[in-house]
């Protein structure tokens, strides 16, 4: 992910930090309390010192835990109540929207790293896809078709930090 892009907790984040029992592991937690608004996700990163940085990010932000931040939403004392933002800018992507970016990532990596017989209906799931939303559905398994390709396995945590910042940066617009 970008180092520039501010990550927030969204109104399901904010709900975690006060529940018991908890739902997300203390390192996971740890990411979601650092994620103020304020912060870019380099600093979040280096504050958090964990080890399984990218998992914890890639798990927060799939769930809807964190999101990008909004202009003027998620500074200090104003937490987030909606992922997306009360007033969205002009530019901000419809709620629903699809990154077609993001798309041809996901079936240009599987198309490179996998073989197109194996992948075939995860390839026409992503062709499909008409939202975000579809898409995140759809991470775990294309993440899962890299890793156990012979040659995706050493590129596969970078491919998905990259599809991330996709996604993040999408929402964000």
């Amino acid at each position: 992910m970008r180092q520039g892009v501010v990550i927030q907790k969204t109104a399901k984040g904010e709900r975690e930090i006060g529940a018991r029992p908890r739902t997300l592991s203390i390192l996971e937690r740890r990411v979601l309390i650092l994620a103020n608004g304020e912060r870019t996700v380099e600093e979040v990163r280096h504050m958090a010192s964990v080890r399984n940085f990218e998992e914890a990010l890639s798990k927060l932000f799939e769930e809807g835990y964190i999101g990008p931040a909004h202009s003027g939403e998620g500074a200090a004392g104003a937490p987030s109540t909606a992922p997306e933002p009360v007033a969205p800018s002009p530019s901000a992507a419809p709620a629903g929207a699809l990154n077609v970016e993001a798309r041809d990532f996901m079936v240009d990596m599987l198309l490179a790293f996998t073989h197109r017989v194996r992948v075939a209906k995860l390839l026409e799931a992503l062709s499909a896809a008409d939202s975000d939303e579809v898409l995140k559905e759809h991470i775990d398994a294309w993440h899962e078709a890299i890793a156990d390709s012979p040659n995706g396995i050493a590129e596969v945590d970078s491919l998905r930090a990259r599809l991330l910042e996709l996604l993040l940066l999408g929402e964000h617009r």
